[in-house]
Order: structure tokens, then C-alpha cells, then sequence
């Protein structure tokens, strides 16, 4: 008989494992088979790939630029991402984005609080609470959502502010400040 034990440094490991699989698979399948609202995330898409040819995005469900309607700057971070993925991705690309987002704020809100507590399961029990919040499971009625992205840098943020790494929570603070109108606030 084979046995699996499971050390407690690899629980974090396996929760973002287990919600990485549940996060990409309820995304690329509700896209998949048409179970979305559309909307937004073909405005999203027209922006993408006009911000990755250098244009400026009209929208083609409103008579107005994309930064008219969301003044945000996310999806141009992410044009070398569309370089190197969207021939293989395709539509797909915004999704798979904002997932690694989603999964990456959970990573540095599980090292914010084993830094700030040193309570390995506190901080495992924070990493679940995360991934289990209404908020995530809410942002796949519309593919992608900027809002749900720019929230993501949030966390990296603050942890890199707490280690004092000043240079790199700058760099992260203006891409947060960036990303969305309403982030500043």
C-alpha cells in the first residue's frame, strides 16, 4: 500500500494547486461553452489586441475609447504577454492572466501573514479564505474583469512594503494606482 504524507511547508502548495485547477478550469470552460456575459470581456479583448498593435481601442458595444469607459492602463502591461501567449491562447489570453493574478496575490497574502504572524496555519487558513471568498467565483459570469486584476496587486504591494523592499512596492503601488480609476481610492 502506498502511503502520501503531506509535510505542512506542501499544504499551501497543494491549496494553490487545487485552486489553480478549479480557477482555470471554471474559466476557460464557461468561455468555452458560451456560459458568460460576453460584454465586457469582448470589449476587453477588442482593447487588448488593439493595445498590442499601438492603438488607441474604440469600443465596439459603445461610441467611446476603452479609457473613456474604464480609465485603465492594465491592459497594456500585459501587451508582451499577448506577444508571446495569444497564438496559442487566443481569447483565452485575459483569462489565463487573470487567473496567475488571482493565484499570485494568494501566494503573497499567505507570505503576508506568515511574516506578520508566524503562524503557518493561520496563514494557511487565510490562503483558503482567499480562494473561497464570493468575490472570485463572481468574476467568472464575465471571463475577466479589470477590476479583479488590479485588486491582485494589492497584496504584492503591501508584502514587498513590509519587507522593505521599497523599490520593487513602488514599481507595484504605480502599477496599482494605474491599473484602474477606482484602485486609488
Amino acid at each position: 500500500m502506498l502511503k502520501f504524507r503531506l509535510s505542512r511547508k506542501q499544504i499551501p502548495y497543494l491549496i494553490l494547486v487545487v485552486f489553480g485547477i478549479l480557477l482555470f478550469a471554471m474559466g476557460i470552460l464557461n468561455h468555452y461553452f458560451f456560459r458568460t456575459f460576453t460584454f465586457d470581456y469582448g470589449n476587453y479583448n477588442y482593447a487588448f489586441w488593439d493595445y498590442s498593435h499601438f492603438r488607441l481601442s474604440r469600443m465596439p458595444t459603445y461610441p467611446a475609447n476603452f479609457l473613456q469607459d474604464h480609465f485603465s492602463f492594465t491592459l497594456m502591461y500585459f501587451v508582451p504577454v499577448y506577444w508571446i501567449l495569444n497564438w496559442i491562447t487566443g481569447t483565452y489570453t485575459l483569462i489565463l492572466i487573470q487567473n496567475v493574478l488571482i493565484l499570485t496575490a494568494a501566494w503573497f497574502t499567505y507570505k503576508l501573514i506568515l511574516l506578520k504572524s508566524d503562524n503557518a496555519w493561520m496563514s494557511v487558513g487565510v490562503l483558503i479564505y482567499y480562494f473561497t471568498l464570493l468575490g472570485r467565483y463572481t468574476t467568472f459570469s464575465c471571463d475577466a474583469n479589470i477590476a479583479v486584476m488590479s485588486a491582485c496587486f494589492i497584496p504584492i504591494f503591501i508584502y514587498y512594503f513590509e519587507i522593505q523592499k521599497y523599490l520593487a512596492a513602488l514599481f507595484i503601488l504605480i502599477l496599482s494606482l494605474l491599473s484602474r480609476e477606482n484602485i486609488p481610492l
